[in-house]
C-alpha cells in the first residue's frame, strides 16, 4: 500500500466567512467518508515516524507532516468541537494518461538548445510545436517574426477587453 504523505496542510473552513481556522486545536484524521467521525485512522508522523490518531495544529493552524496508508484524501476534525477539515496529499498523484502533449527530448538542458531544436523545421519537437500553438502570419502569407500578441483582459477578467501584436 502506498504511504501518502500531508504536508504543512492549514486547519482552515473556507466555508465560512472569514474563513476559520484551529489554532493550537488537537484532532484526528477520519477516512473522507466516515461523517459520523467514528474511527480515527492512524497516522505516521514525517519527524520521529511516531503512529499516532491524534496531532495538534501550531499556533498559526498548521498541522504537522504526516502520512495515510492507501489515502489521498481525510477529515481533520477537532476535539470536542464540530470544525473539521477536509485535507487533500501534497504528494503528486498519479492520473490518467492524457493526450499527446509537446515535451522536449532527452538531455536538452538548456533555453538555447530548446530553441534550436523549436527553430528546424525538420525536427519532430517542430512539428509537435506547429501544431499545438498558431503561427502568425503576414497577409501574404509569409511568418511574422520577432513579434508576439498581447492579450487584455476586462477588470473582471471575464472577457478579452483587446488584442494587439507587439514587436519587442
Amino acid at each position: 500500500m502506498v504511504a501518502y504523505t500531508f504536508s504543512r496542510l492549514p486547519t482552515a473552513n473556507f466555508n465560512t466567512t472569514p474563513p476559520s481556522i484551529a489554532r493550537s486545536a488537537t484532532g484526528s484524521v477520519y477516512d473522507i467518508g466516515d461523517t459520523g467521525f467514528t474511527t480515527p485512522l492512524n497516522m505516521t508522523l514525517v519527524i520521529g515516524g511516531a503512529v499516532v490518531t491524534t496531532i495538534s495544529s501550531d499556533a498559526l493552524g498548521f498541522l504537522p507532516d504526516f502520512s495515510l496508508d492507501g489515502r489521498v484524501k481525510c477529515v481533520w476534525k477537532q476535539a470536542g468541537s464540530s470544525f473539521a477539515t477536509v485535507l487533500t496529499t501534497s504528494d503528486p498523484i498519479a492520473g490518467p494518461v492524457g493526450p499527446q502533449g509537446v515535451q522536449g527530448p532527452p538531455g536538452v538542458a538548456d533555453d538555447a538548445s530548446m530553441a534550436a531544436l523549436a527553430n528546424s523545421p525538420t525536427s519532430a519537437f517542430s512539428t509537435a510545436l506547429s501544431a499545438t500553438y498558431v503561427t502568425f502570419k503576414n497577409f501574404d502569407g509569409t511568418p511574422v517574426t520577432g513579434k508576439h500578441v498581447e492579450i487584455t483582459l476586462t477588470a473582471d477578467g471575464t472577457d478579452i477587453d483587446n488584442i494587439r501584436v507587439v514587436t519587442p
